[in-house]
């Protein structure tokens, strides 16, 4: 369905299934990846865990779970911010999450 829209977008499995990475497994291929980017956007859950130990900026797209509610975000912002230039940003409106990627990248 993504492909079918947007052609020009790479699925993760199409990474998986080039030459070049024959012989990473999963996670080590999502690493070399988080490594080789420099603007993440992402939604919520364990994949922004990983990301935030590569990105300096992250914006998270969160429509519910614990993680806003606990403050869990601005938590890991503030650790992070210690050791390097780190913040995170997230909102749960699609139109919001649309102006925030706007301003920051």
């Amino acid at each position: 369905m993504i492909r079918n829209k947007f052609p020009n977008v790479i699925i993760f499995d199409d990474l998986l299934n080039k030459t070049e990475f024959k012989n990473m497994n999963y996670n080590l291929v999502k690493c070399y990846l988080f490594a080789s980017c420099t603007k993440y956007i992402s939604v919520q859950g364990g994949a922004n865990n990983l990301i935030s130990y590569f990105a300096k900026k992250i914006i998270i797209y969160h429509k519910f779970g614990f993680e806003a509610q606990t403050n869990i975000y601005n938590v890991r912002s503030k650790l992070q911010s210690e050791f390097e230039d780190f913040s995170i940003t997230h909102t749960n409106n699609y139109n919001n999450l649309l102006k925030i990627i706007k301003e920051t990248f």
